[in-house]
């Protein structure tokens, strides 16, 4: 537990590895691969020399584009949760199944003042809240741990 802020730092890290791979492979044709091409040559151009040139730069930069594209995604989504919903994914995936989450989210706060209170810093005149354990510290009228994860209505078997 409490490795959430780790993975989005993996992730940060790993979307700014896959720039810089992809702004090293671009410098690599520049020098390598484009220097003979004149100023009249169009896109394709550019691309099939860089293809025929070295097809394997060609593979780790398509490769690269194309984790870069998911890890940005999937980087966009985690920070969406934390500061606009306030909640992370599995809170957001089994919402209909706590009462807490019924007349909307307790926890949310804004946007930055969630971001703070997720980094545990403090920024531009917003104060991170100490960190707290919610399973200890947050009041419910009943306890949550103790509810039915089906209802009654959901008299079928799973398989």
């Amino acid at each position: 537990a409490h490795n959430h802020k780790y993975f989005l730092g993996f992730l940060m890290s790993l979307l700014g590895l896959c720039i810089v791979i992809l702004l090293a492979t671009v410098q690599y044709w520049q020098f390598e691969c484009w220097s003979n091409l004149g100023d009249g040559y169009r896109a394709e151009s550019y691309f099939l020399a860089a293809a025929t040139c070295d097809p394997w730069v060609m593979w780790i930069t398509a490769n690269t584009g194309l984790h870069s594209i998911w890890v940005s995604v999937l980087l966009g989504c985690q920070l969406y949760q934390i500061m606009v919903l306030g909640m992370t994914t599995n809170e957001r995936m089994n919402a209909g199944r706590y009462e807490h989450f019924k007349q909307g989210n307790p926890f949310h706060r804004g946007a930055l003042q969630n971001l703070a209170d997720f980094c545990n810093l403090s920024f531009c005149g917003i104060k991170a809240k100490p960190s707290s354990d919610w399973l200890h510290s947050f009041d419910a009228k009943q306890c949550v741990e103790k509810l039915p994860l089906l209802t009654a209505k959901d008299n079928y078997q799973y398989v």
